[in-house]
């Protein structure tokens, strides 16, 4: 048999039946796709996506004018290892901000490991941090360890429960914030003469509050898992119940999932995310951090 004589090869193919010929171009083609989608799966769980968004208010003081936000929410305490977390240090001092707000899910209350504390030290370094509580973040199992890790966390970030002021050049705006299992209806009522930011992890609230903030950030939905075209965000994620329980209408096609919304002259913006949930060990969307420039209409004109 002559190895460079095709003509015995092709005379066997030939025999061959139409529909084995046509299966074998279909497997070809699933394996060919399978490795894209790894491919896609790879490139997508080691890049992260800067949001870049404007709030531009006659309310924001002169000396909050170009004012920079860095948002972010649902890390889960994934890819703490050293690349990651360059990576995510890298794309954060990348746009400079003046603070950092953390919307919750950063860590997971079973996670005893030190990483996630050296991850709030290298962002300290950056700006300071203020932070509300996801539900993943409540209370450890154990008092003492409880308290162990509520002292140290709180040695690097501000903790948000009720109105802070944020200070520049005399000036000042407000901002709120609640944990997730501490909102209600009536929590706030915030100052109309004032700027107003409103930090609370889930964003459904929105449509539950009496009194609206000039803005709202975010986080909880993760872009909604997986986002089809002309249908938009598919999942929402549950509250702690098992997920059985969560095969309800509420879950599916949430409202919010991503960029802002609009409403009673508030804004709301919400984030995709850092990191991956245990239902969902792989993101199938661009980790995000969100960066939030206010604009002073009285500077500008």
């Amino acid at each position: 048999y002559n190895f460079l004589d095709l003509s015995l090869w092709r005379k066997e193919r030939s025999a061959l039946p139409f529909f084995i010929l046509r299966m074998e171009i279909f497997v070809l083609s699933l394996g060919f796709l399978g490795i894209l989608f790894i491919l896609y799966l790879i490139f997508v769980n080691t890049h992260i996506k800067t949001n870049k968004i404007t709030i531009s208010s006659s309310k924001i003081p002169d000396s909050f004018d170009n004012y920079k936000i860095v948002f972010l929410s649902d890390l889960h305490d994934c890819s703490l290892g050293t690349k990651s977390r360059k990576r995510l240090l890298r794309a954060v001092g990348k746009s400079c901000p003046d603070v950092i707000f953390l919307g919750g899910d950063m860590h997971e209350k079973e996670n005893r490991d030190k990483a996630y504390f050296s991850l709030l030290d290298s962002l300290g370094r950056i700006a300071p941090i203020y932070f509300v509580e996801g539900n993943h973040e409540i209370k450890l199992r154990k008092r003492r360890d409880f308290k162990k890790y509520s002292s140290e966390f709180e040695k690097r970030v501000f903790n948000l429960n009720g109105r802070t002021p944020l200070v520049k050049g005399g000036k000042s705006i407000n901002l709120y914030g609640c944990g997730y299992f501490e909102y209600e209806k009536n929590l706030f009522d915030f100052d109309k003469k004032v700027f107003s930011i409103f930090l609370c992890h889930s964003p459904f609230v929105f449509d539950d509050l009496l009194s609206f903030p000039d803005l709202m950030l975010s986080g909880h939905v993760h872009g909604g898992i997986i986002e089809l075209p002309f249908v938009g965000a598919v999942f929402a994620p549950g509250d702690g119940r098992s997920l059985f329980k969560r095969f309800r209408k509420e879950f599916f096609f949430p409202k919010y999932y991503k960029n802002s919304y609009e409403k009673e002259g508030s804004t709301l913006v919400v984030g995709r995310g850092l990191g991956n949930f245990k239902y969902c060990p792989i993101r199938l969307i661009f980790p995000e951090i969100v960066e939030i420039t206010l604009n002073s209409k009285n500077f500008l004109q």
